[in-house]
């Protein structure tokens, strides 16, 4: 089931969750969640799923606009069935000459692995989530991401040069 998602602020300092994915109750509801602000450069990203079936994962992405483009996306993935929720946090260093300037794209999903499936958009972000490279492994290498995998072990990518994949 899928609800709609709730921002909580705006495109430059807030936060937000999108609801995706398995509902257990009213309150307890498969999410994803980030804040952000600008003027620390810190976002936080959490992806909390419950109630998963084999092969499925929770997902949050982020994406910061900046002064002429974007960052390459962040991504927190949770696929074991045993935990509920996997987070990151990343403060970005301010490449010279740019400056940032709001949230760019905040969405949530919910499928199988390495998919933009069953996503949600949130209604804050100035564009849609589109076309994210959505596997996170070594073939992604422009993605900053946590991941936790199946069997619970975890893995985290700095996702190189932040800028790599503007356009």
């Amino acid at each position: 089931m899928t609800l709609p998602g709730v921002a909580h602020a705006d495109i430059y300092v807030g936060s937000g969750t999108l609801y995706v994915g398995p509902v257990i109750s009213a309150t307890v509801k498969s999410n994803g969640y980030a804040t952000w602000n600008k003027n620390t450069r810190v976002v936080t990203i959490k992806a909390t799923g419950y109630n998963m079936t084999s092969g499925n994962c929770e997902t949050t992405w982020f994406d910061w606009e900046v002064s002429n483009g974007h960052f390459d996306a962040r991504a927190v993935r949770q696929c074991d069935l045993s935990s509920s929720l996997h987070q990151g946090t990343s403060t970005e260093s301010v490449p010279g000459g740019f400056s940032f300037v709001a949230m760019q794209k905040f969405a949530a999903c919910y499928g199988a692995n390495n998919t933009t499936s069953g996503c949600a958009d949130s209604s804050q972000a100035q564009i849609p989530l589109g076309s994210v490279n959505p596997s996170l492994n070594t073939s992604n290498w422009i993605t900053r991401y946590w991941l936790m995998k199946a069997n619970g072990t975890t893995e985290y990518h700095d996702g190189g040069n932040s800028r790599l994949a503007d356009s």
